[in-house]
């Protein structure tokens, strides 16, 4: 089984590892962007582990959120400001936010070479190289159903083939069975928690 350096290593890391570099333990639920986000949180709480939010999700959560990650990092600004409005860090303590490049709000830059395509599958990855141990996605599913904040007949473009394999080897060369999914087609991929 890989360790954080290890993923770190084989995903392409440049220059020098990130300092969180498996610093965590335990537990993360990733809070992904799929329309049946709320539904799998309601499967999970209450929740005793860390939470790490990616892109849209981290503005809206209203409980508290250890990590933030996305791949879209010029977004964040406009995320965090919403997030710090609606009052929903009671600590006054914003989550860290991790991105693939430095930008305004970035507090940790993961300069790989592979992070997977998707948001979701760079924050299993971030997971695991905090070191993680076991991580649940929540809203992750990787289908066509759309966002959370979709109206319902909207949809997403994920069911291309090579998302999929993006996630397929990732469960077979670096998951190890520690990645685990609530919904969709990462269920179908990683197994139920």
């Amino acid at each position: 089984m890989l360790g954080p350096a290890d993923i770190w290593q084989k995903l392409g890391g440049r220059g020098a590892a990130p300092a969180r570099l498996g610093r965590y333990g335990g537990a993360a639920l990733v809070l992904g962007g799929g329309r049946n986000l709320w539904e799998d949180v309601a499967r999970v709480r209450p929740w005793a582990g860390a939470v790490i939010a990616v892109n849209d999700a981290g503005a809206h959560y209203q409980e508290a959120v250890t990590h933030w990650v996305t791949l879209h990092p010029e977004y964040l600004p406009g995320w965090r400001f919403y997030r710090r409005r609606h009052c929903y860090d009671a600590s006054g303590q914003l989550p860290l936010c991790h991105a693939s490049r430095a930008a305004e709000g970035v507090d940790i830059h993961w300069e790989l070479e592979r992070y997977g395509g998707t948001s979701g599958l760079f924050a299993a990855h971030v997971a695991l190289m905090l070191g993680y141990s076991r991580v649940v996605l929540a809203g992750v599913p990787m289908d066509n159903t759309g966002h959370y904040f979709d109206p319902p007949w909207a949809r997403t473009d994920n069911e291309d083939r090579s998302i999929g394999i993006e996630w397929e080897q990732a469960r077979d060369t670096i998951f190890a069975g520690r990645v685990r999914s609530l919904s969709g087609r990462t269920r179908e991929w990683l197994g139920e928690p």
